[in-house]
């Protein structure tokens, strides 16, 4: 779930998304064949998992942060963009992370937000906290 209210909170307009934890596909890999080739200059990149986020923060400045678990514990208004954090959950994953509240979520996975409409960043963000493994 990435908005995480205690009862009684003001959510209104704040985006919910509750999710399961996931099924573990496990598929069988075909024999490694050994390469010797030189990496392409696009694969000797900073590898960015799925789960990192960078924000902006008031300051101007950028705080990567990468999500470990789920639920996020993030709020954020309903079809606006950018998506700017509204709330957090007290003692949730985004709190402990060092997120709060204002800052923008800039990228998701190394994928510039900047051009997406809302619900394509929603779907990401889904994606990331059902991809994750459930906090109990």
């Amino acid at each position: 779930m990435l908005c995480c209210c205690a009862a009684g909170e003001d959510t209104k307009g704040a985006e919910t998304i509750t999710t399961t934890a996931a099924e573990p596909v496990i598929k069988e890999s075909a024999p490694a064949q050994e390469e010797k080739a030189e990496p392409k200059q696009e694969e000797a990149a900073e590898v960015v998992s799925s789960n990192e986020f960078v924000f902006v923060m008031s300051d101007g400045g950028e705080k990567k942060v990468v999500f470990q678990k789920s639920p996020l514990g993030l709020t954020f208004h309903a079809n606006k963009v950018p998506v700017v954090i509204k709330k957090l959950a007290s003692g949730g994953h985004a709190e402990e992370l060092g997120v709060q509240t204002g800052m923008q979520i800039k990228t998701i996975g190394g994928k510039d937000l900047t051009d997406m409409s809302y619900d394509q960043i929603f779907k990401m963000i889904e994606g990331v906290s059902k991809a994750l493994k459930q906090d109990p």
